[in-house]
Order: C-alpha cells, then sequence, then structure tokens
C-alpha cells in the first residue's frame, strides 16, 4: 500500500484514496461559495450580523451554511429545537 496517497481519518485501518478527498472538497468548497454568494446577494448580509440556523436537519446543506457564515464573519446563533430542558 502506497501511504503517500492515502488520508487516514479517526482509525488507522480505515483509509480514504487522496483523490476521493480532493474531489469531495471542492464539492463542499462550490456550495459554501454559493451559500456565501446567496447570503451577500440576496439579504445583503454584512460581517457581525447575527444568523440563526435551525439545527433540525443536518445534512451537506447545513454543514455549507455553517462554513460560509463562518467566512462571511457572521455570528451564528443556532437554535436546536430537539434540545429538552430540566424544568
Amino acid at each position: 500500500m502506497d501511504y503517500y496517497n492515502y488520508a487516514f481519518i479517526d482509525d488507522p485501518y480505515q483509509s480514504v484514496p487522496l483523490e476521493y478527498l480532493a474531489e469531495h472538497y471542492n464539492a463542499l468548497s462550490q456550495l459554501i461559495n454559493r451559500w456565501k454568494y446567496l447570503l451577500v446577494e440576496k439579504y445583503q448580509v454584512k460581517p457581525g450580523q447575527k444568523l440563526m440556523i435551525e439545527m433540525h436537519n443536518t445534512s451537506v446543506n447545513y454543514h455549507a451554511a455553517i462554513f460560509a457564515a463562518w467566512e462571511l464573519g457572521l455570528i451564528l446563533i443556532i437554535d436546536w429545537p430537539h434540545a429538552q430542558t430540566a424544568d
């Protein structure tokens, strides 16, 4: 096994080819850029503004929106509707 062409994730026995990671990294980067474009062009967000994201359905879009918000300098408020208090 050529260890220079693989990335080890969590468990050294589970390796992933670097080409696979690069392909998915590029797709995620493009999705983050789409979110940034949407937030800036449609909603005119500015650094320091607050953005609320509901943690109901965590998909790749959810994570891309979070990274986009961080890259734009937004303050994130994450609502977790399934959390219960001890009241």
